[in-house]
């Protein structure tokens, strides 16, 4: 009897030795499904997020046209250039809207004499004087960075500290 219970006991130590090894190989290959998931997710988000960058630095160059060519035909009409681009709505812009892609404010500038301008967009970061500005000076684009270098910041993966928000992607609660 007591050699029965010793060889009870092997077999049940054998079936946990292989109960745990199964458990790492199952937990080893979820690990592995996980880290393919994780680099296909940032694959996406981040050419989504470059997108996005490329949507933004389209619509300030967008803003800046639009703004140049109602102060232009304003500068034919008056001779002048307006004191503010408020003046500019709704005969020369049909719709105001002086921000930059990222919704900074654009900051427009009269020369000498009302004779020239300049309108500058602090782009990404918010700040002008920066690398990332956007000039535009008298009918002409003279500042604008290179959409390959402007950050893109990926949306992390969502997780339990992390909840979907209305647009679709992870947000911070």
């Amino acid at each position: 009897q007591i050699v029965a219970t010793l060889e009870l006991q092997a077999e049940r130590q054998g079936l946990r030795e292989a109960v745990a090894a199964r458990e790492r190989e199952l937990a080893r290959r979820l690990e592995s499904r996980l880290e393919t998931i994780r680099d296909s997710w940032d694959a996406t988000v981040y050419q989504e997020s470059r997108r996005e960058v490329k949507r933004r630095h389209d619509a300030t160059l967008a803003s800046l046209r639009v703004l140049g060519t109602g102060l232009g035909s304003y500068q034919v009409d008056y001779n002048f250039y307006p004191l503010d681009l408020s003046h500019l709505e709704p005969s020369y812009v049909a719709k105001l809207q002086p921000v930059d892609g990222w919704g900074h404010a654009l900051e427009y500038r009269l020369g000498a004499h009302r004779a020239t301008y300049k309108v500058r967009a602090a782009g990404q970061d918010g700040q002008l004087g920066t690398a990332d500005d956007y000039g535009y000076e008298d009918g002409t684009i003279t500042r604008q960075p290179d959409v390959r270098s402007l950050a893109v910041e990926p949306l992390p993966l969502p997780g339990p500290d992390t909840q979907p928000s209305a647009s679709g992607g992870a947000a911070s609660p």
